[in-house]
């Protein structure tokens, strides 16, 4: 298959396709987790700092507004690392990390 053949690039969309939905999931599965946690610790305490983190993660997830892609870029390799770990702490740092950033920017 020739590398500028329409089946050529048909079958690498296909592929890429699968991937993003394999990380989609895998994030989905990061967040369903992460608020999970977060439901838990918001019914034990009345402590608003988890409305905060979980309103930040909304944002997150519903999309970065423009001035945020700096933050995305600095984060970004240790977002993959968390989501490869799965693990809770680390990304419970992280999104502490992000938050207090986004702070200093407002």
């Amino acid at each position: 298959m020739e590398h500028g053949s329409k089946e050529y690039w048909h079958n690498e969309l296909i592929k890429c396709s699968k991937e993003r939905d394999d990380l989609k999931r895998k994030l989905d599965d990061v967040v369903d987790l992460f608020n999970a946690h977060l439901h838990h610790k918001k019914a034990w305490s009345d402590n608003p700092y988890y409305d905060v983190v979980q309103r930040r993660l909304n944002q997150i997830i519903d999309g970065y507004p423009l001035k945020t892609t700096r933050l995305q870029r600095l984060y970004s390799t240790e977002i993959e690392q968390c989501l490869k770990n799965k693990n809770l702490d680390e990304c419970l740092f992280l999104l502490e990390k992000i938050q207090m950033d986004l702070e200093e920017d407002e």
